[in-house]
């Protein structure tokens, strides 16, 4: 909506607001999703202008990287990656994600990046399990045990999460590597760790 002001005989209209983009990167329905699986590179092309929609490598874990789409490049509050599974024909998005620190996107019910351990713990109803940090998969949720964030995403959305610059080194120490913990652990408790990457299966 365009809304103009009259000043001293001359009209000046304040900027549109860009409706064409969602409030949510999910939302509490899927229609009001950024990206929708039955969508191709064309389909974000169409819905978000050529100008915000860029072919790019896209780097995954282990080293492993691959041709994927960033939405809106240009922007680091709103860059969003998109990973296909028919990478010939850029279809079919398997992954959609943003680890930006600067991002604002959010998922239903307002969980983003540099959401606390705390507030996920909040969110959820209950205490949850996520995996030891210092190395490639670190912080990953990995389960919700049953609770209110189990229900409402259904393991659609996976959420990573660190600990802030210079943390307690003798608790950082006792949540090292490939196994879960509890976020109720009193070391992972003291580190208070952050969302810092958000991993979407469209729908």
């Amino acid at each position: 909506m365009v809304m103009a002001l009259a000043v001293a005989g001359c009209t000046a209209s304040a900027p549109e607001r860009d409706t064409s983009v969602p409030r949510w990167l999910v939302d509490s329905i899927p229609a009001g999703d950024l990206v929708h699986a039955s969508d191709d590179e064309a389909a974000l092309v169409s819905r978000f202008g050529a100008a915000n929609v860029r072919r790019d490598t896209l780097w995954l874990a282990e080293g492993e990287h691959v041709m994927g789409t960033v939405l809106f490049p240009g922007d680091v509050q709103r860059r969003v990656e998109v990973v296909w599974s028919d990478t010939a024909r850029r279809a079919k998005p398997e992954l959609v994600r943003v680890n930006d620190d600067s991002s604002r996107w959010r998922v239903v019910p307002g969980v983003g990046i540099g959401t606390t351990l705390a507030e996920l713990e909040r969110q959820n109803g209950r205490s949850f399990k996520l995996l030891g940090f210092g190395w490639d998969y670190e912080g990953t949720v990995s389960s919700w045990e049953r609770g209110r964030l189990d229900s409402l995403w259904g393991g659609a959305i996976v959420l990573r999460l660190r600990p802030p610059p210079d943390p307690p080194v003798d608790a950082e120490r006792q949540v090292q590597g490939d196994r879960e913990f509890t976020s109720s652990n009193p070391a992972m408790q003291r580190l208070a760790p952050r969302v810092y990457e958000i991993r979407i299966q469209p729908r």
